[in-house]
Formats: structure tokens, C-alpha cells, sequence
């Protein structure tokens, strides 16, 4: 005889993401509320490597560090660290702070990182120019000139990049 589960009964969806996001860190939640506070007391580089990820019932604040050095210095002035979280929430009644090594990646502070955009030399504006076909709309194809000018000089970027990384590579040392 299988035993399965019977569902007993039907739950709303208000109560069923009331419980999911129970644990979860709203600005008004007390692991929002240390999360804001969080950079001013540790600062900006800190902050960036760490996250706060729980605060126990008893008080006890874990923080995963992106690496085992940021773990350790942060270690180091946890006591410090501490009384001005307690400070700087207000209402917080936090007894330790554990700092471990995140297996996770850390939330990124402005989304991905941007390529800077590449100049077009006079001689890649000359390439563009010969390879591209005429048009009857003129304003269309400068567009196609100047697209396929800036084209070329990333490839040339690119390629010196990696004859660069190649060249690194090879060195002895």
C-alpha cells in the first residue's frame, strides 16, 4: 500500500507568498533594514564583498564574505562592526556577528559592467567607406559607414588585446 500525501486543503495565494517571502529581505524586514545600514558601517569596499545573509532569533548576524581574506579582516573588527550595526538599526537587538566564505556570487552594485565605446581612426572611416555599398538615402548610409567604421576598429582593438594576452602568456617569469 503507497501512502501519498493528500493535500488538505486548498491555500490562497496571498498565505502561500506570505510564506515564501517570510524569510525574505525587504526594506522593512531586519535583514533589510542591516543591509542598508550595512555599507556605512563597514564602507564601500566592504560592502561590496560582502552580504548580509541571516540574523538568528538570538541576534547573531551572518555575513558571506566573496573570499577568505575579507572574512578574516572583517573578523578582526567584529566587535567594532557590531556595536555600530546595533547603532545604526535601531531596534536591533544583535548579540554576534559570524563573517563566512560565500559560495555565491555577490550581487553586482550597478549592473554589468559596459565596454567603453571604441573611436573610429580616419583610416577605419576610409575602410567603411569603400566597403560599403551606395544607397539612395544618404543620412542611411553615413549611419552604415559610421557603424561599420567602429566595427573595425574594435576588431583591431580586439586583436591587439589578444596578441597582448598571447604575448603575456609566453614570457617566462
Amino acid at each position: 500500500m503507497s501512502h501519498r500525501r493528500r493535500r488538505r486543503d486548498p491555500v490562497d495565494v496571498a498565505t502561500r507568498v506570505r510564506r515564501w517571502t517570510k524569510g525574505q529581505a525587504t526594506s522593512t524586514s531586519l535583514v533589510g533594514r542591516l543591509r542598508a545600514a550595512w555599507p556605512d558601517v563597514v564602507g564601500a569596499d566592504a560592502a561590496r564583498q560582502t552580504l548580509i545573509v541571516r540574523c538568528s532569533r538570538a541576534g547573531v548576524v551572518a555575513v558571506a564574505c566573496a573570499s577568505g581574506a575579507w572574512a578574516q579582516e572583517l573578523n578582526l573588527r567584529g566587535d567594532r562592526i557590531l556595536a555600530e550595526l546595533g547603532r545604526a538599526v535601531t531596534g536591533a537587538e544583535l548579540t554576534g556577528i559570524r563573517f563566512v566564505i560565500g559560495d555565491h556570487v555577490m550581487p553586482e552594485e550597478s549592473g554589468p559592467k559596459r565596454q567603453e565605446p571604441v573611436t573610429p581612426s580616419a583610416d577605419d572611416l576610409a575602410l567603411a567607406e569603400t566597403e560599403t555599398p551606395a544607397l539612395a538615402d544618404d543620412a542611411l548610409r553615413g549611419l552604415l559607414v559610421r557603424a561599420r567604421a567602429a566595427q573595425i576598429a574594435l576588431e583591431r582593438q580586439n586583436s591587439l588585446q589578444k596578441a597582448n594576452n598571447r604575448g603575456r602568456r609566453s614570457r617566462p617569469g
